[in-house]
């Protein structure tokens, strides 16, 4: 046992500053991956999204692990085993893309990508494919070898050919939340692919530390848009994982900074295993102390839209309850709704009755109330004068949340009992109900805890 021990020590070191940048881009990717197996039921393109992440996660594991081996057989036998995995990238790109934007005419060439995939997996364990490792200052990296080149040059074409498919679909497509969506897409895949491109160059034998090494920083991007745009439609999932990660950046900025600190005042009285022991029982004690606060402080940050979108729909009410005519009372929400909201559209279009029941629905893009560029509707079940509350797309092009939704139906089911002229009672319900669901819409990011 002690014998084992001295060879891991021989061959593995402590983590360093070098190791941090691949690290943080697999714990981010992971993350992302079990968000998209999470839904992956639901829809085949979040499938291919989280095997995309996962391959990207376990090449990042890879140049983590090679920057603190010091032994170039193991080395080079974790590389290759990582590449057996990174041929897939090939198919998947494209595949991923064409589900995103509908292109199923494409889907003949990523049966010819699976296949060349597949044949490339026994080459990528030949020595002509990756030939050793070469020794940079941030550790070991694998170097190409004239087999690799065939994988590049297929992942490149793959890698093009979805550029142009998104970018085609990016101009022919007139809705501007799907445009967003798309835009977002190609920041963030494109960007991720471009970066991990540079990496032939260190593979060549250039000697520089790897950008593609930061891919955490496009895949950044791709979370921000899923929580501001709902880009893949699991939102919920980034709720959680934002919290995680923002305590994760302060744990290690901590361990890290305190491990330092205390290696320059103590070396000579402490020993390095009591100095990282050390660090890390303040570490945790940091992060059981600051929990609440950290959580508290990005709920007030994130849901900050939100928030000044109920003070104005609470507004709203208050301006209504100062209005007796139906005319005045419909010409106000339309437009402080079309301010709050910066809407393109917004209309009440009568109708001889609501069904009992009936909530609120996105309009689907068959729909006539589509063409005239509404995206929701939402009932106002009034006796005396019921009708549909249609909504069109917001200025800032994103998506209607579940808070917003909720809110409106309650302003919607309030202005109908408004048209039934108990406008003081049921403002006055309405503000109660507004500040019950207000609690009730923000605990789910809670969850985290």
């Amino acid at each position: 046992m002690h014998q084992f021990l001295t060879y891991c020590n021989f061959k593995i070191t402590a983590m360093n500053t070098y190791s941090i940048p691949p690290l943080l881009s697999s714990i981010i990717l992971f993350i992302l991956f079990l968000m998209g197996i999470f839904k992956a039921k639901n829809a085949h393109v979040n499938l291919l999204f989280s095997l995309i992440c996962l391959i990207a996660c376990l090449l990042n594991i890879d140049k983590t692990l090679l920057t603190i081996i010091h032994d170039e057989t193991l080395a080079i036998r974790i590389s290759r085993i990582d590449h057996a995995f990174l041929v897939f990238i090939i198919p998947l790109y494209l595949h991923f893309t064409i589900l995103a934007t509908g292109h199923k005419g494409w889907m003949p060439l990523v049966k010819i990508f699976y296949i060349i995939a597949f044949l490339l997996v026994p080459l990528t364990q030949h020595p002509l494919y990756l030939t050793a490792v070469i020794p940079y200052y941030f550790g070991y990296f694998a170097a190409s070898g004239p087999l690799f080149y065939i994988f590049g040059t297929f992942c490149t074409l793959s890698i093009v050919l979805s550029l142009y498919l998104l970018f085609k679909n990016l101009k022919a497509e007139k809705v501007s939340i799907k445009k967003t969506r798309i835009k977002y897409i190609i920041l963030s895949f494109g960007l991720a692919a471009f970066v991990n491109h540079f990496d032939v160059a260190i593979m060549g034998g250039y000697e520089a530390y790897p950008i593609g090494n930061f891919i955490f920083v496009p895949m950044c991007l791709l979370g921000y848009a899923i929580y501001r745009h709902d880009v893949m439609e699991w939102k919920i999932f980034l709720n959680k994982g934002i919290v995680f990660i923002t305590l994760l950046l302060i744990s290690t900025g901590f361990f890290i900074g305190l491990q330092v600190l205390l290696k320059t005042f103590f070396r000579n009285s402490l020993n390095a295993d009591l100095i990282s022991l050390t660090a890390m029982l303040f570490t945790f004690l940091l992060i059981y102390i600051s929990k609440e606060r950290v959580q508290n402080f990005l709920i007030q940050f994130l849901q900050q839209e939100f928030i000044k979108n109920r003070k104005a729909i609470k507004d709203l009410s208050f301006e209504i309850l100062t209005l007796y005519s139906i005319g005045k009372i419909k010409k106000t929400i339309i437009e402080r709704l079309s301010k709050t909201f910066i809407l393109e559209k917004c209309n009440m279009k009568m109708v001889s009755r609501i069904e009992e029941g009936e909530l609120f629905r996105f309009i689907r893009e068959n729909d006539e109330s589509w063409k005239q560029g509404y995206r929701l509707s939402l009932p106002v079940p009034s006796k005396s004068h019921p009708a549909y509350l249609l909504l069109g797309e917001k200025g800032d092009t994103s998506l209607y949340t579940t808070e917003e939704t909720e809110i409106l139906s309650i302003l919607a089911n309030h202005k109908a009992a408004c048209d039934n002229y108990s406008i003081k009672n049921a403002i006055t319900d309405f503000l109660i109900m507004l500040d019950h669901v207000n609690l009730h819409l923000i605990i789910p990011l809670a969850y985290s805890s």
